[in-house]
């Protein structure tokens, strides 16, 4: 990754988990010439306790912090606020708001 990122400079755009990235470049609003995955840096994918605060790797995922003993010991109000099924965009599933109707 660092030999990547060093060889192509501005020209490389890093991707984790793509929620950002890939719908800008679906849109064209961002084109970069070497798209660099970060997916497999297992040093990023931690939670932990470090000076007793709760610290949080940039590769974890969602559900693993949601379901995480130690976020919800530590941090019970993030536990809460993460759950997936509420997230994203419901109505798309079932025809919802293109189809003119409400999700149900």
């Amino acid at each position: 990754m660092r030999r990547a990122l060093a060889e192509h400079g501005d020209d490389a755009q890093i991707l984790a988990g793509g929620q950002s990235l890939v719908p800008l470049m679906n849109l064209r609003l961002a084109r970069p010439e070497v798209v660099v995955s970060i997916n497999r840096c297992h040093v990023l994918d931690y939670i932990r306790l470090a000076d007793d605060r709760l610290v949080i790797g940039a590769l974890v995922r969602q559900i693993d912090a949601e379901t995480s003993p130690l976020v919800q010991a530590e941090c019970p109000l993030l536990a809460k606020a993460l759950p997936s099924r509420l997230s994203g965009n419901h109505g798309c599933g079932r025809g919802g708001p293109q189809r003119g109707r409400p999700d149900r």
